[in-house]
């Protein structure tokens, strides 16, 4: 008789963050970067502070033109936005 074994994963651990948690921890990190306040983003870029929280958060799925704009806005490409970075700073 074999004996079967099992491996928990804790999923937490194991899950690799959506697109819109990249793209937000991103935006927000570029940002940040910059010492720009989200009101300044908001003002700048055209988009209301509300959807700008719940795109930073990850919360929020965004229409290209947004990524476009927030790139063009933050001085980086719609690339940078919405690649994976290590070293990213924490939230």
């Amino acid at each position: 008789m074999s004996t079967i074994r099992y491996l928990i994963l804790d999923l937490d651990e194991q899950r690799k963050p959506t697109i819109a948690e990249t793209f937000g921890g991103n935006v927000r990190a570029a940002r940040v970067e910059q010492n720009m306040s989200v009101a300044e983003l908001s003002r700048m870029s055209g988009i209301g502070r509300p959807l700008l929280k719940k795109i930073e958060s990850g919360a929020a799925d965004v229409r290209l033109s947004y990524v476009k704009r927030l790139a063009d806005f933050l001085g980086v490409t719609p690339a940078d936005l919405l690649t994976p970075h290590q070293n990213r700073p924490p939230e």
